[in-house]
């Protein structure tokens, strides 16, 4: 008459490495170059979790409860630089080199409970319930731009 369950999965990968984009300008420019290229570094962390538990019960053939209980945990860290150049069409500097990193760090925590009540009494079935839930996301993000040699 009682059931029980846990299920769990999980994803967890470092990602990353060196991108290079080059952006050719044609027709009508005010930018003050013909070309644009720029270099990504970027180390990213991907880590999440989530586990469900689960209890089902039944008291009678007209009466049972069932009671879950959700947790879930995302984090995903990321430093990236970008390091901008700016060409003229013959390949020489147009203007100066432009550095910019952003540091973002994203947490989402998840918690859930819930339980629901069902009974049938002459004839009219009576369900009730509760849930519930905290959630708390956490987005801390700094974006740095390099000013002469700081």
């Amino acid at each position: 008459k009682t059931t029980i369950g846990i299920l769990g999965r999980g994803s967890f990968g470092t990602f990353g490495g060196d991108n290079i984009s080059e952006t050719i300008l044609t027709g009508v420019n005010i930018q003050g170059f013909d070309n644009a290229m720029t270099t990504a570094d970027i180390d990213e962390q991907l880590n999440q979790i989530a586990i469900n538990a689960n209890l089902s019960h039944q008291f009678s053939e007209t009466s049972n409860i069932n009671i879950d209980v959700d947790y879930s945990d995302f984090s995903n860290p990321t430093l990236a630089g970008y390091d901008n150049r700016f060409f003229n069409n013959d390949g020489a500097f147009a203007i100066a080199p432009l550095a910019l990193s952003n540091d973002n760090d994203v947490r989402v925590n998840i918690a859930v409970i819930k339980a629901d009540y069902e009974t049938i009494i002459d004839e009219v079935r009576i369900e009730t319930g509760v849930k519930y839930g905290d959630v708390v996301t956490e987005n801390g993000t700094v974006f740095m731009q390099q000013v002469n040699e700081g």
